[in-house]
């Protein structure tokens, strides 16, 4: 625990249990616990990690190098490294990999697939729903574009004629950290169409850094 920041909340260290290592077992299952859970007596219990750090490890992002991008309400692309990504700028977030000797790097986008749901919600598209998870606080699943939308979808150049999305309806994560940003479409013109905006929308939910 940091000794500053106990001292400036006033925090006394003999109320915080010990610092370990997400993969060490700090106990097992008592009898009377066991009783009120379900779970055998003796199962070992260990710290584990938060949500984002245990998303990196359940997509088998283990070793120096692997990426993932995960597409829930929030997107995020995380990594494993070896060493920390210490950005001065704070566009990104660096936090401890469950597994020893590696970090994880990540930038998250506050409402990726949200933006989608909110949008098909209002635009009277139906959407299928996957097994995606999210990060940031709940999350309605990871959404599917149906069949025929995709083939509309597709039928937009490349570009969207000059339409763009700024995915900003929850504020914003990486690489802005702005809570009272919001979003908009940029660039609307006669020639745009319902399937212009979803591309558009579609396009900015990859969770571009720069």
């Amino acid at each position: 625990w940091s000794a500053e920041m106990l001292e400036a909340t006033g925090i006394p260290p003999s109320v915080l249990p010990e610092v370990l290592e997400s993969s060490t077992v700090a106990g097992t299952i008592t009898r009377e616990a066991a009783a009120e859970c379900g779970l055998a007596q003796g199962t070992p219990v260990v710290p584990g990690g938060g949500d984002g750090a245990c998303a990196t490890c359940g997509s088998g992002v283990v070793h120096d190098g692997e990426v993932y991008l995960s597409l829930g309400t929030s997107t995020w692309l995380g990594s494993a490294s070896r060493k920390p990504l210490l950005d001065p700028r704070m566009r990104t977030v660096t936090y401890g990999h469950l597994r020893r000797g590696l970090y994880s790097l990540c930038g998250s986008m506050q409402a990726g697939g949200g933006s989608l749901k909110w949008f098909a919600e209002n635009a009277g598209i139906g959407l299928g729903t996957g097994g995606g998870g999210s990060g940031g606080g709940g999350s309605a699943g990871a959404a599917e574009v149906p069949d025929p939308l995709a083939a509309e979808i597709d039928g937009v150049p490349q570009g969207c004629e000059g339409l763009l999305f700024l995915p900003y309806l929850m504020g914003e994560r990486s690489p802005w950290w702005n809570s009272a940003a919001r979003g908009c479409f940029v660039g609307l013109a006669m020639c745009h169409t319902r399937a212009h905006m979803l591309r558009a929308l579609c396009l900015q939910n990859l969770g571009r850094l720069e």
